[in-house]
């Protein structure tokens, strides 16, 4: 269902296109009525399991099939969490920091996000690898062993 209410701000958040005033707006009735309904219409479809999160986007069943890290991450609205674990979509992804079995991280939202990678086997390292604009901004970094 599209959205009835016409707003009068003409600035948008960048995910739910919610109303963002300048000093000189003058925030009206039909601003705040359209907010609520793209807050609602965003809720809704978490709640119905619509929203784009870990569960429904590494489900084997008819999700898509993501081959690298950096695709799942872009394809994350929020933040969100994956297990890349032998047989899984994502296992042996081919930017995966080593090949050994993850779970990956991804937070933040907009241009800036960042990927960690918790790996299950081996020596346990953490490693993290930042998103700018929705490209790698540098190589996997390790910065902990357990």
């Amino acid at each position: 269902m599209s959205n009835p209410w016409t707003p009068n701000s003409m600035n948008k958040t960048e995910h739910y296109n919610l109303n963002q005033w300048d000093s000189n707006d003058k925030p009206g009735r039909n601003d705040f009525n359209y907010d609520n309904f793209e807050i609602d219409k965003a809720l809704g479809e978490l709640n119905s399991g619509k929203a784009n999160n870990d569960s429904t986007v590494m489900d084997s069943k008819g999700t898509p099939n993501f081959t690298t890290v950096l695709e799942w991450a872009n394809a994350q609205r929020t933040s969100a969490i994956c297990v890349a674990a032998n047989g899984t979509p994502l296992s042996g992804a081919s930017d995966a920091p080593a090949p050994e079995e993850f779970m990956y991280i991804v937070v933040g939202q907009g241009s800036r996000r960042l990927v960690i990678a918790l790996e299950f086997v081996g020596t346990g390292r953490i490693y993290r690898r930042p998103i700018f604009h929705g490209n790698w901004n540098t190589n996997w970094g390790s910065f902990l062993s357990v």
